[in-house]
């Protein structure tokens, strides 16, 4: 009879545990659809989103050419010193935590942003002109502003362009295909990651009531971060992943090429 018993309390016992086990798998998938459905409402604005970057880097090519020193300096500095850190000898993981550290910790506060009305069109909008200013760099030469010197503020873009060379021209065509492969990995991942930590943004912009006053709420902010963290930051592991790889095969090319 004692045997019985235990039999049935052991056995009522795993019964929880794969019930327990059932709910938590349950729960993580409600979890996900929350996430994804947090996201596909933001869809509508993140086409927005697109329209203004796109819009901010077509504006590039008037700053670039009218040499507007005062909106290339920031972009132009920061290129260069991520060049700098990208070509040096620092190892795979810390080069893939730099990348995915910064791009996670900056759509984040890009997304938070929403908190102050119109501030995330307006980040989108210069995002889109420095991507554009830099882009430009590597394909065309450009002027320090000023008279300022290129070595001391960080201007010298002729490394950019060798860079920029090293992706079509590898050596070789296993290494050019990884290259590209990993920035259309990139560009895929990264730039839509951006639009809708944009968009999720401009939906906390419209938490307002017709007379003006603020009714953002804690809840309002966590549903968005809970979305990100869920959706976004894993999306951006991988693109960090892929730029990572590109970075050390195009180091390789330009070990090759003695620059």
């Amino acid at each position: 009879m004692g045997e019985k018993v235990g039999f049935r309390v052991r056995g009522s016992g795993f019964r929880n545990g794969k019930q327990k086990s059932l709910t938590g798998n349950v729960e993580l998938m409600d979890g996900y659809v929350r996430a994804f459905s947090t996201i596909y409402d933001h869809l509508g604005l993140a086409f927005w989103a697109a329209l203004v970057f796109a819009m901010g880097f077509g504006s590039a090519f008037v700053v670039v050419r009218g040499h507007l020193s005062f909106l290339m300096r920031f972009p132009l500095w920061f290129a260069s010193k991520v060049d700098r850190l990208l070509s040096s000898n620092r190892g795979f993981l810390t080069v893939f935590l730099a990348i995915f550290f910064f791009n996670a910790a900056a759509m984040f506060v890009y997304m938070l942003s929403g908190v102050v009305e119109m501030m995330p069109a307006v980040i989108d909008f210069l995002t889109g002109m420095n991507i554009g200013v830099v882009f430009l760099a590597k394909h065309q030469p450009v002027q320090p502003p000023g008279n300022a010197e290129p070595d001391a503020e960080g201007w010298d873009t002729a490394h950019l362009e060798t860079v920029a060379d090293a992706a079509v021209t590898s050596s070789s065509p296993a290494r050019h295909a990884i290259i590209l492969i990993g920035f259309l990995v990139v560009t895929a991942l990264e730039l839509p990651c951006l639009w809708v930590s944009i968009a999720m943004g401009m939906g906390l912009c419209r938490c307002a009531h017709p007379d003006g006053a603020a009714c953002m709420t804690a809840q309002e902010i966590m549903v968005r971060a809970y979305a990100y963290l869920l959706v976004i930051v894993p999306l951006l592991a991988v693109s960090a992943l892929a730029e990572t790889i590109s970075v050390r095969m195009m180091q390789a090319d330009l070990r090759e090429l003695g620059a």
